[in-house]
């Protein structure tokens, strides 16, 4: 009987073995499933940390480093948030926070990760957290790049930028 038992156990242990190598020899982004479309930075370190090492690139690598294509870009992305967000009835006014974006090369967004900063007015992270991921299921970035890449920065609302009028020969740069 105990050479049966010893080898039951040795078998459950051989297979959670070999599952935990399985789940190692999966590419990175295989593994990250559990990181949610939006989440608090800090909440899942080890996951965030992997997925920056998806996207080695920033958007304005991806720009050619092109500051003003990259920070027209950015600043027409927060400006969508907030159209989109007096259209969902969701209060961003007085909201401060360091964004990390997470672009798909179509422009999609596959992660959010978010830290309000202590300046920030109060808000509800959970509201706000539904709110980013309604945002983003309807939201596509207008710029598709050869390698997915990220942005990473503060974001203060309501933006304000005064941004420079477009002499026509330049798209609005």
């Amino acid at each position: 009987m105990k050479t049966s038992t010893i080898r039951f156990g040795g078998a459950i242990l051989l297979f959670w073995g070999l599952s935990f190598v399985s789940l190692l020899a999966q590419p990175a982004k295989e593994r990250l499933k559990e990181l949610p479309p939006v989440f608090v930075i800090g909440d899942y370190e080890p996951e965030y940390e992997a997925m920056m090492g998806n996207y080695p690139k920033s958007l304005l690598d991806v720009c050619g480093n092109d500051m003003p294509l990259a920070f027209d870009l950015w600043i027409g992305f927060i400006e969508e948030m907030e159209a989109y967000s007096k259209q969902a009835g969701f209060e961003l006014n007085g909201v401060k926070a360091w964004f990390h974006v997470f672009f798909e090369k179509d422009g999609t967004i596959a992660q959010i990760g978010f830290h309000l900063k202590p300046t920030s007015r109060n808000i509800d992270t959970d509201a706000f957290i539904g709110f980013l991921n309604q945002f983003i299921a309807q939201y596509k970035f207008p710029y598709t790049a050869l390698e997915s890449y990220s942005n990473y920065t503060s974001v203060s609302f309501p933006s304000v930028y005064n941004r420079p009028v477009s002499d026509g020969n330049n798209g609005g740069r």
